[in-house]
């Protein structure tokens, strides 16, 4: 099979997606940017070279992208194309993807964004148009969980098979040794108002400051806007105070990144309960899936997370829940006083990371896929 992956945003699905569909006989051609295309050459070694790639240049319009990702894929006679990322242009790909020879898979990252059609102003109304119409003459969604899924399949008015593609997989299988008394937290991605509630984790800290000498903090993510500033700020202040927090001004290189992960001992992810997307709000947990849970699993790591998301049935029992500061506060000492209390946590999440493998993800999605090919009607 020839299969297509169109992606300029998400390193971490792409390449994902690749892992997934890279065996037996089938081909794979990518469709990104210069950025992407540097990550993942880099991410997936020499394995790299046996692909196609269609690199969007610097001077070329997305629609003129798609136009010649279109000729490319006609050509090449591509069966199948994952359309990972779209967050704007939505009329660009509604044309895109009427037409189409192949069987075409758009994956939804935020779900009442494209559902909902109540619209704000004549753009507005033109855009919700054009993403009905994508998901209309597309032959399937993907969405990154269960609880995803079943959201989408009793809010949305098209009945289309609905595919469950995690947003990152498991590759690695050694746990790793706890050599010293240090444990090392993580928060990953943007420091962002919208997304996560910092100040509720710094406060959790600065609560164990005077008991705890042995935890770190990291923030693996930029920092957004006047927020993300004043979250670093507040992370000099309190290490001055003795506390041992670390953070990037800027983008987090992607090696710095998993090495970061990789080196961890427990993820925190205190993200919020809805976050606002164009004119809708997102529900993390049901219309949009967050990354930590994937980091958690890929990087086989302990989480802790709000009791108001709701965890992955896979990771359950490896994800622990806070329902204010004071759990939280609470949570952080039993983890740094009781190495035993870790290492079980550790096992657990290396057990549940198993789930998002290649080989089970892979024997799990391939019938779906095949059934695709069974009908027209898409």
């Amino acid at each position: 099979m020839k299969i297509g992956i169109f992606e300029i945003d998400h390193y971490e699905f792409a390449y994902s997606i690749c892992r997934l569909f890279d065996y037996n006989e089938n081909k794979i051609f990518f469709f990104v940017n210069q950025r992407m295309y540097n990550q993942l050459y880099n991410g997936l070694g020499r394995a790299a070279e046996k692909f196609y790639w269609f690199i969007m240049e610097e001077r070329d319009s997305l629609n003129f992208f798609l136009n010649k990702s279109k000729q490319v894929i006609e050509n090449e006679d591509i069966n199948l194309l994952f359309l990972n990322t779209i967050y704007s242009d939505y009329g660009n790909y509604s044309s895109f993807i009427k037409g189409s020879e192949a069987k075409t898979i758009v994956t939804l990252h935020n779900i009442n964004n494209w559902i909902n059609t109540g619209a704000s102003g004549l753009k507005d109304w033109f855009e919700k148009r054009a993403k009905r119409k994508i998901i209309k003459n597309c032959s399937a969604v993907n969405v990154l969980g269960n609880a995803m899924k079943n959201y989408f399949l009793s809010e949305c008015k098209f009945r289309k098979p609905v595919l469950i593609l995690p947003y990152a997989i498991y590759e690695h299988s050694k746990l790793p040794e706890i050599t010293d008394d240090k444990i090392d937290f993580v928060i990953p991605g943007s420091i962002d108002l919208r997304r996560r509630d910092y100040h509720s984790v710094l406060d959790a800290f600065e609560k164990t400051a005077e008991e705890i000498k042995n935890i770190t903090l990291t923030l693996a993510g930029k920092p957004v806007w006047d927020y993300g500033l004043e979250i670093l700020k507040r992370c000099k202040k309190l290490n001055e105070k003795g506390l041992k927090i670390k953070w990037y001004d800027d983008f987090v290189p992607q090696p710095d990144f998993e090495k970061i992960l990789h080196g961890s001992d427990v993820i925190i992810s205190p993200v919020n309960k809805e976050m606002p997307y164009g004119t809708e709000h997102e529900i993390y947990g049901l219309s949009k899936a967050t990354g930590a849970t994937f980091d958690m699993a890929r990087y086989a790591k302990p989480g802790i997370m709000p009791d108001i998301f709701n965890v992955p049935d896979e990771l359950k029992g490896s994800v622990l829940k806070y329902s204010d500061v004071d759990e939280l506060t609470q949570i952080l000492k039993k983890i740094s006083e009781d190495i035993n209390y870790l290492t079980g946590l550790k096992q657990i999440a290396l057990k549940n990371s198993h789930y998002f493998s290649v080989d089970i993800v892979r024997n799990r999605i391939e019938p779906e896929i095949e059934e695709l090919f069974k009908s027209d009607k898409w």
